[in-house]
């Protein structure tokens, strides 16, 4: 995965802030069995709006946590090749959900301006808007993360959710005047 978060704090503590947060992820699986090989990609591309609350704003080391309203845009390719015949090509029919991320980390200040950041975040990526429709179009596939049934096969309602890790360099604006050593 590849992103960039700003964030703004409020107030004369600084300890109150607005997040905003794009992200690339691409998840990849590939499952071989007797009949063949099926390999998959799930692209999403993340746009997050959120509030975070840091604990010591004026210190070295700045602890925090926050929430995000997230929405998830998803596209995706699956690829299956059979032990004999011909390799079958699909494309995922793109696709828009909406979910909260939960997490928190550690921004480590090195100087007034600039630092390093690690953190974690928990999503929930399709809360909101999942579908069972599916494709009449040859060669696409869609998401279907809805329940739906057909016949007496009732198929369950599917959650997308994934733990993102990351690290990375901050940079510091309006910071508070006094840092604590």
């Amino acid at each position: 995965n590849a992103g960039a978060d700003v964030k703004y704090y409020l107030g004369k503590k600084r300890n109150v802030g607005i997040t905003l947060g794009l992200t690339y992820n691409s998840f990849s699986n590939s499952v071989d069995s007797t009949a063949g090989t099926y390999s998959g990609k799930l692209n999403d591309f993340s746009a997050a709006l959120g509030i975070e609350y840091s604990f010591m704003p004026k210190g070295k080391t700045q602890p925090y946590l926050g929430l995000e309203l997230t929405g998830n845009f998803f596209s995706g390719e699956g690829k299956f090749v059979p032990t004999t015949g011909t390799e079958t090509k699909a494309t995922l029919k793109s696709a828009s959900r909406f979910g909260i991320a939960i997490g928190g980390g550690i921004d480590f200040a090195f100087s007034k301006s600039v630092g390093a950041n690690i953190g974690v975040k928990y999503h929930m990526a399709n809360l909101i808007g999942k579908d069972s429709a599916t494709s009449t179009v040859t060669n696409e596939y869609t998401l279907v993360d809805k329940e739906f049934t057909v016949g007496s096969f009732t198929s369950p309602a599917k959650n997308i959710s994934y733990i993102q890790l990351s690290a990375g360099v901050s940079f510091f604006f309006n910071q508070p005047k006094k840092v604590v050593k």
